[in-house]
């Protein structure tokens, strides 16, 4: 982090011709500025760049969360403008795209905030859209917060939930069971579960049963809560089970009960303590989701839960719901955690058994060679704030499980490694790869430099990057990195190569790629679905549609 922050300290804006018809990176680099194109989908195109790994969790390495929320605002109302004219709704889409496929959590609401206070959209689409970006129910409290915080700011657009929204939180909310509405309470929050179930009133009672009955629940006192409880029978054997004291758990005497309240992780942590039995009876009931268990297997190890227990409760996660990035993220985060009562071996063997399955189901095509950003930025947190998640850890992720046709991984900052890539044993190429020494900088065209000079062939090349290049190589002649040092590759080793740039930060300073080049694809996130992208969009190329036309199609089908 020291070397981090010293480098924040002494980044300078290049001064570069005033002629040059490009943006400039944070770093002073030149970048294609997708936002000024005249064709209207590279203007979608800039949006969903913009937003795709937007976290907004706090201030990032460049930018703070304030300046995040009022450049993406402007952004929105630009490309609704657009919705306008055609009687379209990409904002919408994108929002739904965000959220189911992105799985971000306040960058959707905000995208959907703007629409409801913009007065672009009917009320049935807007219902409709409202309610796709609520896969939680403490996504809609964070919707009316961001709501409440657009209303505080001057600058930002004011007004209320109107009809048709309600509408759509009222239609997410009353999908859910007793137990997912109870688990988001969210009782200690400025925007409770109630506070939203209440604005929606009108919309939400009579939907069904369960609604009315955690609505009296949790809107009443708490000495009138009991003539709900036959009606929420999760409660009812919640109530039973947390009347037991800490030394009554057992498993033979629990399990049932656990069954029966459908209690999450945290809670029989909380009540009974992280103990051997505890963990046992919650692996075996599936209660501890990917995240959650990645991010508790030092817990579990720590309990003297035996490691063949957590490697069998991991073959039974589901790989649709566990990401690259959050293994890698728990192993990094480990590394710099003192081995207290547990080993970091035992750990790995977890991991790794985790990380095969994801590989295993992920579909590769041809030799794709990857390169990621290991400059100075990409060490700082993907979301900002009390995030641990790096976006090395992203790129490292992205990384392993892209390069197993290939064998290598070129990481670049100042110059570029080529680096050996192996199926299996995972976990130890994270650390290898930590441990690479490219320096500091942001110097793509090494790279390419590298991979040119040594005639390393690759049927397509994933970039992974922050995209804040410095003003070197040919970027100092007003050309974006990416594209000339990709013309050199072409020449010489494959001039039918293709390129997917994969935006980790969403800074909003351009990309190094044109997006109208038709062998290159730019996306966003961190989500492992980005490979399944990169071969679509090479399809549709060969259908006849543009690589920018196939991304915007995956946004559209929601």
């Amino acid at each position: 982090m020291e070397v981090t922050n010293a480098l924040n300290k002494t980044n300078r804006r290049a001064r570069l011709s005033p002629s040059v018809a490009s943006n400039l990176t944070h770093e002073g680099g030149v970048s294609h500025n997708l936002g000024v194109s005249a064709d209207e989908d590279i203007k979608r195109l800039d949006l969903y760049l913009n937003t795709a790994a937007l976290m907004l969790a706090g201030d990032t390495f460049y930018t703070t969360a304030s300046e995040d929320i009022r450049r993406i605002v402007a952004n929105i109302i630009e490309v609704m403008q657009l919705d306008r004219k055609h009687n379209d709704k990409f904002v919408l889409q994108l929002a739904a795209y965000l959220r189911q496929k992105k799985l971000l959590r306040r960058t959707p609401q905000l995208v959907v905030v703007s629409a409801i206070l913009s007065g672009s959209y009917d009320a049935t689409t807007l219902a409709e859209y409202t309610s796709k970006v609520i896969t939680r129910p403490d996504d809609a409290a964070e919707l009316i917060a961001i709501l409440n915080y657009f209303n505080e700011q001057e600058d930002l657009p004011h007004g209320s939930l109107p009809i048709a929204a309600r509408d759509g939180i009222a239609r997410a909310l009353s999908k859910f069971n007793e137990y997912q509405l109870m688990k988001y309470e969210l009782a200690n929050k400025q925007v409770r579960l109630i506070d939203v179930m209440r604005l929606c009133r009108n919309q939400l009672l009579g939907s069904n049963k369960t609604i009315n009955a955690v609505f009296g629940y949790l809107d009443g006192k708490r000495s009138e809560r009991v003539k709900y409880i036959d009606a929420l029978p999760m409660t009812s054997a919640r109530k039973k089970l947390f009347a037991l004291k800490g030394t009554e758990f057992s498993a033979e005497r629990c399990t049932q009960l656990v069954k029966q309240a459908n209690v999450t992780w945290e809670q029989l942590v909380s009540q009974f303590g992280s103990t051997r039995e505890v963990w046992e009876v919650l692996i075996s009931l599936k209660l501890v989701p990917g995240m959650a268990f990645l991010r508790n297997i030092r817990n579990m190890l720590q309990a003297q839960v035996p490691v063949d227990k957590i490697v069998e409760a991991a073959a039974g996660i589901s790989v649709d719901k566990v990401y690259p990035h959050q293994i890698v993220g728990a192993y990094s985060y480990l590394l710099n955690q003192p081995e207290d009562n547990y080993k970091l071996a035992d750990v790995k063997i977890v991991l790794d058994a985790i990380f095969s399955k994801v590989v295993d189901s992920t579909d590769t095509q041809g030799i794709t060679i990857v390169m990621p950003d290991f400059s100075a930025s990409m060490n700082s947190t993907v979301g900002g704030g009390k995030s641990e998640l790096t976006c090395k850890d992203v790129s490292i992720a992205l990384g392993l499980l892209c390069a197993q046709t290939s064998g290598i991984m070129v990481p670049w900052a100042s110059r570029a490694e080529v680096v050996p890539i192996r199926k299996g044993h995972f976990m130890g190429q994270v650390e290898t790869l930590n441990r690479v020494d490219v320096d500091h900088g942001t110097e793509l065209h090494t790279a390419f430099k590298h991979l040119t000079d040594r005639k390393i062939y690759a049927d397509r090349l994933i970039v992974i990057s922050d995209m804040q290049v410095w003003p070197s190589g040919q970027s100092r002649y007003g050309k974006a990195e990416g594209t000339t040092f990709l013309d050199k590759y072409k020449k010489e080793v494959n001039p039918n190569v293709w390129v997917h740039s994969i935006d980790v930060r969403s800074n909003g300073t351009g990309q190094q790629f044109d997006p109208k080049n038709p062998k290159v694809s730019l996306m966003g996130g961190f989500t492992n679905d980005l490979l399944g992208m990169s071969i679509k969009a090479e399809q549709g190329v060969k259908e006849g549609k543009t690589a920018v036309e196939s991304v915007l199609d995956e946004i559209r089908k929601m």
